[in-house]
């Protein structure tokens, strides 16, 4: 891994937490539903940037079956914004 990967690794998984904590903010103040399971998309999606940090760093997370890992994440990260969106 260059330096460049782990800037951006760092940088998105930072950009989520700045995001997670936002909405954590405007849910506290409008205690809409749609806020909290953005929230929880933005937890999903922080969590996924450090296990890939880490993966650079520690061999044990290399032995997790990163496709199907990554993939399911990332479906649950997509359920969660859709339905943040749709719902009334």
């Amino acid at each position: 891994m260059n330096d460049i990967e782990l800037f951006l690794e760092i940088f998105v998984m930072g950009a989520a937490l700045v995001i997670l904590i936002m909405s954590l903010i405007s849910y506290r103040l409008a205690k809409s539903s749609k806020l909290l399971i953005l929230s929880a998309a933005f937890i999903l999606f922080f969590i996924r940037g450090l296990c890939l940090l880490l993966g650079n760093f520690y061999s044990s997370f290399e032995d997790i079956p990163a496709n199907t890992y990554w993939l399911g994440i990332d479906f649950l990260i997509l359920i969660c914004i859709y339905t943040a969106i749709t719902r009334k």
